[in-house]
């Protein structure tokens, strides 16, 4: 099912240790970008994306702790409705169901900050898997994932060993 409406939504995860960030950064990032790539949703990430000003009123920037944000927007070939997208993402890391993820904190941004916090010009566009877009000032290149790739290239090799 592809989705119509266009939408966007941004999404924070916000470290408060050294050792939660370790653990759980890569881990949070993976399931991210693997949830855009199944919904063929745009993406990018910023990883410890700076807040800070202290003289804000706004709790979020006088915080220093390190913050991710990570953006979402759906195009043509997105599969899912932003309603069902913050669904998903609210019962996977839902803190009263999975305690792992202590020591951080993570939610979406306010809809109304999101002009504040434009999709950036630089992004990914999941095309049928392994193939992805990357997409930086209105120009494209076609790659494929690294992991993918290797398994591509590892089987190659075995082919030709036999």
């Amino acid at each position: 099912m592809k989705t119509k409406l266009k939408w966007r939504l941004n999404y924070l995860t916000m470290y408060w240790s050294d050792k939660s960030i370790i653990v759980n950064r890569p881990f949070i990032l993976n399931i991210l970008r693997n949830f855009a790539i199944l919904y063929r949703l745009d993406y990018a990430t910023s990883v410890e994306h700076s807040f800070y000003n202290p003289d804000s009123s706004n709790d979020l920037q006088k915080n220093q702790n390190p913050t991710d944000i990570i953006y979402f927007r759906s195009n043509s070939d997105t599969r899912i409705s932003k309603k069902d997208f913050r669904k998903v993402i609210g019962l996977t890391f839902d803190k009263t169901q999975n305690t792992q993820f202590g020591l951080i904190d993570l939610g979406f941004q306010m809809v109304s900050a999101l002009k504040e916090y434009p999709f950036p010009s630089e992004f990914y566009r999941p095309l049928n898997y392994p193939h992805i877009e990357h997409h930086i000032d209105g120009k494209s290149t076609h790659k494929v994932f690294p992991e993918a790739l290797n398994v591509i290239l590892e089987n190659q090799q075995d082919e030709t060993l036999n």
